[in-house]
């Protein structure tokens, strides 16, 4: 089986305004998220889409809904497909953080750890086990010979798991000039083939 995803991240949100930390908390959509989301509907139209795979917060339900007023496509909520849990540090911001856990950060090789996790949180290779094991599961169960797949799946979810994904299949760490390799508003392709994941075109503007 072969399967082809189109991976975006949620619109912007109040949260991202003020630079704190998310993680599985959740906060709206600001104005300019829900026109932003609403024109990338319009754009996505020059793609043959099947359906919207969506995290199960609701960032990413209402930006899949915005989308969908063009795509008219059915909607599929896939809890695995969610963001890193931070523990104590949603909500937080970085400076914050730098402030009042110094000493735990220092315990960690933060750009090469890949079982790097916030305190009370999930791991970088948890969040990828869990996102691409969903995605795999997700085809397995709904595709076969009998009920191909006809069209790209688009997917729905949040920074942090698309960036584990795509720099550990890059074979980027996460040092400073990595950590924002995928750039805002773009779509970043994933293909599905004999079960294991292979990078497609990174970065394609929305």
């Amino acid at each position: 089986m072969l399967a082809n995803f189109g991976l975006i991240r949620h619109a912007q949100t109040e949260m991202n305004l003020q630079g704190r930390i998310q993680g599985q908390l959740d906060s709206p959509l600001t104005d300019e998220g829900i026109r932003m989301a609403k024109l990338w509907g319009k754009s996505l139209l020059r793609y043959n889409w099947q359906l919207i795979l969506s995290s199960d917060l609701q960032r990413a339900i209402h930006t899949s809904e915005l989308i969908n007023e063009s795509l008219k496509l059915p909607i599929k909520i896939i809890p695995e497909l969610k963001e890193q849990a931070w523990g104590r540090w949603s909500g937080l911001t970085l400076s914050e953080i730098h402030k009042t856990d110094k000493a735990y950060l220092e315990m960690w090789d933060f750009e090469n750890d890949w079982n790097y996790s916030p305190p009370d949180g999930e791991s970088r290779n948890e969040v990828i086990e869990r996102s691409t094991g969903a995605l795999k599961d997700f085809v397995k169960i709904n595709f076969n010979s009998d009920n191909p797949l006809k069209g790209n799946i688009l997917v729905i979810t949040h920074a942090g798991v698309m960036r584990f994904i795509f720099l550990k299949l890059l074979g980027k760490n996460f040092s400073p000039e990595n950590i924002d390799y995928l750039k805002p508003d773009c779509i970043n392709w994933l293909r599905l083939k004999n079960n294991n994941f292979q990078l497609g075109k990174l970065n394609e503007p929305v």
